[in-house]
């Protein structure tokens, strides 16, 4: 069970000072959860997402599904001044395909889920390396 996630794209910070900040962040600050309580460290996982540098992909349609190859990418969508992002990981644990993959990185952007399909939208993928 989800109990925190923030993370940073492009952060300003070393890897161990973004991790701690992540960390932090995510325990305290995401807006989805009560912060985490003291009680609750012992049966808390921590999974950290380390991501490679995100590559921009054209995706007009069904023939380009092939660039997205689920469990190994995740996706960042930007249109406008929304942006979404889902991990790899999150693809795999929902059974997305990459349609589906595309439509709920849209709506983690809060944009309409075929948002992809429009001039103007980005969409970029990224590897992501998981330590827990």
């Amino acid at each position: 069970m989800l109990r925190g996630c923030i993370g940073y794209i492009d952060p300003p910070w070393e890897l161990r000072e973004t991790i701690v900040k992540a960390s932090i962040a995510s325990a305290t600050e995401d807006p989805r959860f009560t912060p985490v309580k003291e009680r609750e460290l012992d049966n808390i996982t921590v999974e950290v997402t380390i991501l490679d540098h995100p590559e921009q992909i054209r995706v007009a349609g069904k023939q380009d599904f092939g660039k997205i190859e689920i469990g190994k990418h995740g996706l960042i969508i930007e249109y406008g001044h929304n942006k979404g992002v889902l991990l790899p990981q999150v693809a795999v644990e929902e059974s997305l395909d990459p349609e589906d993959f595309l439509d709920a990185t849209c709506e983690k952007a809060g944009l309409h889920p075929k948002c992809w399909q429009k001039d103007g939208c980005k969409v970029y993928r990224f590897a992501g390396y998981v330590f827990g």
